[in-house]
């Protein structure tokens, strides 16, 4: 198994518990991820249609960015399913 796919099964693992995660929060709680790496893997899952995420803006829009809540798809669900 690549390296690649054991870090996408974490994410989606992570998700699979049904909530939407911030992509910091999945960083902190996979304790495998590294930060420079993560937004690249949770692009990466999008494009696959394994995750959707969506712009959340919280507080004053010219003080904070807009930040990304992520959760497992359908097709996310059956490929971490396809994948035990």
């Amino acid at each position: 198994m690549s390296e690649n796919v054991s870090k996408e099964q974490v994410v989606l693992h992570l998700l699979a518990s049904g909530r939407e995660m911030y992509g910091l929060d999945i960083l902190r709680e996979s304790n495998v991820l590294k930060r420079h790496s993560l937004y690249i893997l949770l692009g990466r899952l999008e494009d696959k249609k394994l995750i959707e995420g969506r712009s959340v803006t919280t507080g004053e829009v010219f003080h904070r960015l807009p930040r990304r809540l992520y959760k497992i798809t359908t097709a996310g669900k059956q490929h971490l399913e396809g994948s035990a």
